[in-house]
């Protein structure tokens, strides 16, 4: 059922093995029929599916690519663009959660991050944001790398500030402003 050119999202926990090898394989199928394969996992699976090479994009938030690289990150997001840049032999995008900080987009060539500006809202849940992140981020996928990490964090502060309850998401960007910045 999967066509040519479609996005094909692999998320959450994978099982272990024997069935985590069936994992795989599901995913060189999809890679091998001309998908954009996306994998916001984490751990030993990561790294694992990571190893295929050729996938379009991964997700994993601060700790999960510090756990991936065997590094800790602090603050400094110009060594975090250039460790995440280590994984794009493999991996075309690197889109890095940083929770209240945002978020980076990672390719070889370029690196953005974006993060929504201080507000009057109040943080009231933050579970889920990183999945409102990956949809947002692949929502905009014929746009531009730019575009699609300010569109991404837009939906992720949403998520975070409880805007996503109650409002259409036409009025909502509009009462969230982003910083974005190359770096």
């Amino acid at each position: 059922i999967i066509e040519v050119d479609s996005t094909v999202i692999f998320a959450g926990s994978m099982p272990e093995e024997p069935m985590f090898t069936s994992c795989l394989s599901i995913i060189k199928d999809a890679m091998a029929k001309g998908v954009d394969v996306v994998i916001d996992t984490s751990g030993t699976a990561l790294a694992r599916i990571i190893e295929l090479g050729n996938i379009y994009m991964i997700k994993p938030n601060l700790e999960e690519l510090s756990h991936l690289l065997g590094k800790t990150f602090g603050n400094d997001l110009s060594s975090i663009v250039k460790d995440a840049r280590s994984l794009c032999d493999r991996v075309q995008i690197v889109l890095v959660s940083l929770g209240e900080n945002g978020a980076l987009a990672v390719t070889k060539d370029k690196a953005f991050h974006c993060k929504a500006k201080p507000s009057d809202h109040k943080v009231v849940n933050t579970v889920s944001c990183g999945d409102y992140l990956l949809a947002g981020f692949i929502s905009e996928a014929d746009k531009d790398l730019c575009k699609q990490l300010q569109t991404a964090v837009k939906l992720a502060t949403a998520r975070a500030w409880g805007l996503t309850e109650n409002k259409q998401w036409s009025m909502v960007s509009k009462e969230i402003d982003v910083e974005i910045h190359l770096l």
